[in-house]
């Protein structure tokens, strides 16, 4: 009884978040901002425009972007999960 409650719980969250993505949008055009988003949205842009240059420096932020994750996801890892070896 538990288990068929917990999947029709399951199904019903599943039916919301469908509905919520297919009513969302993403950005389009040559749009300001910093966002992993915007710059998809503008390297979407240029490539539509056929302007490649333009579209792989935007790509390069996407870059820079994920380089900043890692470095500050490896930080506090490394920082807060640190073993101390006893001998």
């Amino acid at each position: 009884m538990i288990i068929t409650i917990i999947i029709i719980i399951s199904l019903i969250g599943q039916t919301i978040g469908s509905i919520l993505a297919s009513v969302s949008y993403a950005p389009s055009g040559n749009i300001k901002g910093d966002g992993i988003e915007e710059i998809l949205s503008r390297t979407a842009y240029h490539l539509n425009q056929g302007q490649l240059l333009e579209a792989t420096k935007e790509l390069n932020n996407v870059q820079g972007i994920i380089i900043y994750c890692h470095n500050n996801y490896y930080s506090y890892h490394h920082h807060h999960h640190q073993v101390t070896l006893v001998s």
